[in-house]
């Protein structure tokens, strides 16, 4: 299936309104084992630096623990013009919430060239107008690991 068609359907899967929602989200199809979804709340630019946190479902991901992964939030740095990322942090939670483990190690700088995942990256995060606003999902928070992983399920 196509990265843009498996986009919109797990947008219109996942897309709800009411008071559980755990905020607005851009999906990323990176490789079919992977949904990445960018959280636009999280989007902070300060001079040459944007921050934001991505939640990254993957599909039966095992821990160290050996426990099964619900999701990992990332929280990455990107320098635009540069084209440049690094991760800043990272946790990984169990399906349950629990936190499996986490990570503040900064990590050096990288150049990302387009057409690659770290190209997809960078495009997405620093150009606000290559993102389809008709892709925006709002999702409710005790949803978002079992309709992700249903959805790639059904991808496959």
């Amino acid at each position: 299936m196509q990265k843009a068609v498996m986009a919109a359907a797990l947008v219109a899967g996942l897309a709800v309104t009411g008071p559980a929602l755990a905020g607005d989200f851009y999906p990323i199809t990176i490789e079919s084992e992977q949904v990445i979804l960018l959280d636009l709340s999280s989007v902070v630019s300060e001079g040459a630096v944007t921050r934001v946190k991505f939640v990254w479902v993957v599909a039966d991901a095992a821990g160290q623990s050996g426990e099964t992964v619900g999701h990992i939030e990332v929280l990455e740095e990107f320098r635009c013009e540069a084209l440049e990322s690094r991760r800043v942090g990272m946790t990984t939670f169990a399906e349950d919430g629990r936190v499996l483990a986490r990570s503040d190690t900064q990590m050096p700088w990288a150049a990302n060239k387009p057409g690659t995942y770290g190209g997809t990256m960078v495009q997405t995060v620093c150009d606000p107008a290559s993102r389809d606003p008709d892709q925006v999902a709002s999702i409710p928070t005790a949803d978002l690991v079992s309709a992700v992983r249903e959805y790639m399920a059904e991808a496959d």
